[in-house]
Formats: C-alpha cells, sequence, structure tokens
C-alpha cells in the first residue's frame, strides 16, 4: 500500500503523478489545489520553486 500524505484518509490506494509538465517551452509545477507555478525555463528551476512554495506554506501555516 503506497504511503499516504498529511491529510489523506481511508484505505484506498494512493498514486502519485508527475508534478512537473513541459508545455509551450514552459515548465510547470502542478499544485494540489489545482493551481500550477510556472512557466519556468527548466524542471530544475520548477522543482525549486514548488519547494520554495511548500516550505512557505509550512512558515505560513504550522501544523499542517
Amino acid at each position: 500500500m503506497a504511503e499516504k500524505r498529511h491529510g489523506e484518509t481511508g484505505t484506498g490506494t494512493y498514486y502519485r503523478t508527475d508534478r512537473f509538465y513541459s508545455e509551450e517551452g514552459g515548465w510547470f509545477a502542478k499544485l494540489r489545489e489545482g493551481d500550477e507555478l510556472g512557466p519556468f525555463d527548466s524542471k530544475e528551476e520548477a522543482k525549486q520553486a514548488l519547494a520554495d512554495f511548500i516550505e512557505l506554506y509550512k512558515r505560513e501555516n504550522p501544523g499542517k
């Protein structure tokens, strides 16, 4: 069984998809809420932007 992320409940199996994709020459990162970050020049830049976004979210929402 797949490991559950914070906030996931139930006994179902969860599959994670790649959060990064390229479209029209730019790289994007998908957020859980359905929003996206981007475009970025590279997948690495999109990964860093997502990491920065998550860190900021954690600081603004302690305990989540």
